[in-house]
């Protein structure tokens, strides 16, 4: 594979998502971020490329070799002094300003997965790379020209960390929310090769509004519709105490408890307490959970129970025997 003949810059700049009727403004920001983040830096390489002498259509290099001469003109402090200097880079990076304050609406998608798992700036910026090659899979091209190499059309930690200005090296570490919640994935690419990050499928669903079970949990889930409860049944008590628990100037995460035999109409009632608190109950059936997978179902349903506004029942006889992960 030969590097492509190069095109003007703004034309990376100026390019959108290719035509969807239900992508929104915020999706198309994050695009366009990443996109015009990686003409800058494909365009700080092209000049360093061309300082060297190497002709635009020479072979990418092969794994494991190491240009040190680029390696050491390369660095962040080079990289920003040019970003200072020439005028298009300036005003191209100035340019992200605007795009960034879409981002950030309080009301978007990205803010609010941002509040719900506590993920602070430098780990939005990695999600935001990796969600925008799952939302465009030509970006992958993207990746793989700007580190050089076939092999590697994908986000790195490293790749990232020079978009987004950190410098060389990762400021991301394992115990990140992205990580824990598996909003992210790391998949190992074989010795010497630095880790893949991919965005999870229901996380970019979710952001395009897509209503839909995440893959983990399609065969053992289902939503449960509320119906109108027995007399006797204590609705009101329930839903009182409930709402006293995560209404209460220091919310907390609760669980609730109800027991009876088969046929007694649990489920039911949980469903109605649910709707009563303003949650539609999303009905988990543990006993076809084997144990070894039990902590990462368990970490996807609180997940999609955060990102959907739903209250988890969880049900099975396997349920009085399993340990409650700590997530």
């Amino acid at each position: 594979m030969t590097r492509k003949k190069t095109v003007s810059k703004d034309s990376v700049v100026k390019r959108r998502t290719s035509p969807q009727e239900n992508v929104s403004v915020e999706v198309n920001a994050l695009l366009v971020r990443f996109r015009t983040l990686a003409s800058l830096r494909r365009a700080w390489l092209e000049k360093l490329w061309s300082e060297e002498g190497a002709p635009s259509g020479r072979n990418l290099i092969s794994p494991g070799e190491i240009e040190s001469n680029l390696e050491d003109r390369d660095s962040p402090e080079a990289e920003n002094a040019w970003l200072q200097s020439d005028d298009w880079a300036s005003q191209t990076f100035a340019s992200l300003g605007e795009i960034e304050n879409v981002i950030a609406d309080p009301s978007g998608r990205l803010e609010q997965i941002n509040r719900v798992f506590g993920i602070g700036k430098q780990e939005s910026d990695l999600l935001q790379a990796c969600l925008a090659v799952a939302l465009d899979p030509s970006l992958a091209r993207v990746c793989g020209y700007l580190q050089d190499h076939t092999g590697r059309s994908y986000v790195t930690e490293d790749l990232a960390a020079r978009l987004f200005h950190y410098g060389r090296a990762s400021v991301w570490g394992p115990e990140s929310a992205l990580f824990r919640w598996e909003l992210i994935s790391s998949r190992d690419m074989g010795p010497g090769e630095p880790r893949a990050l991919a965005c999870d499928p229901y996380i970019r669903d979710w952001f395009l509004k897509r209503s839909s079970f995440d893959g983990v949990l399609v065969d053992i889930a289902r939503l449960y519709e509320a119906k109108s409860p027995l007399r006797s049944w204590p609705v009101e008590e329930s839903v009182g105490f409930i709402k006293q628990t995560i209404d209460g100037d220091t919310p907390e995460r609760m669980r609730f408890v109800i027991s009876g035999a088969r046929g007694s109409g649990r489920r039911t009632l949980a469903a109605t307490v649910s709707a009563a608190v303003g949650l539609p109950l999303l009905v988990i059936n543990a006993d076809r959970v084997d144990e070894a997978e039990w902590p990462g179902v368990f970490l996807h349903a609180q997940r999609q129970g955060y990102l959907e506004r739903r209250a988890i029942a969880w049900v099975g006889e396997t349920m009085i025997k399993r340990l409650w992960p700590s997530v």
